[in-house]
C-alpha cells in the first residue's frame, strides 16, 4: 500500500523523535496536560509484524510503566495492530 507524500513526512518525523527519545535528546511534551505525578510526557513507539516467532513487537524508547491513548491515537494503535494481525495470518490487504 502506496503512503501519501504527507504521510512519508509524517513517518519520517515519527522515525526521527523515536531516534531523539532513545538518546534522551527529546523535549517532553504533554498535549493534554500532565496527566499525574508519574506521567513522563507523550512517547513515540515502534510497531513490527515478527511472522518467525508469530507476535507482533511494539518497542519503545525507553521503559514504559503506562500510556494513555486519546481517541485518536487509540484509533491510529488500533489500526495498526489489525493490519499486523492480517500479516500474521497471512492476508494481504
Amino acid at each position: 500500500m502506496a503512503t501519501s507524500h504527507h504521510g512519508e513526512d509524517r513517518n519520517k518525523d515519527l522515525t526521527r523523535r523515536f531516534l531523539d527519545e532513545v538518546e534522551g535528546k527529546a523535549v517532553r511534551e504533554y498535549p493534554h496536560g500532565r496527566a499525574g505525578a508519574d506521567d513522563d510526557g507523550a512517547t513515540t513507539y515502534a510497531i513490527a509484524t515478527d511472522v518467525r516467532h508469530g507476535f507482533i513487537r511494539i518497542q519503545f524508547p525507553r521503559p514504559t510503566t503506562w500510556i494513555g491513548l486519546d481517541i485518536k491515537a487509540a484509533e491510529e494503535l488500533s489500526d495498526q495492530l489489525a493490519e499486523r494481525l492480517l500479516e500474521l495470518r497471512g492476508i494481504t490487504t
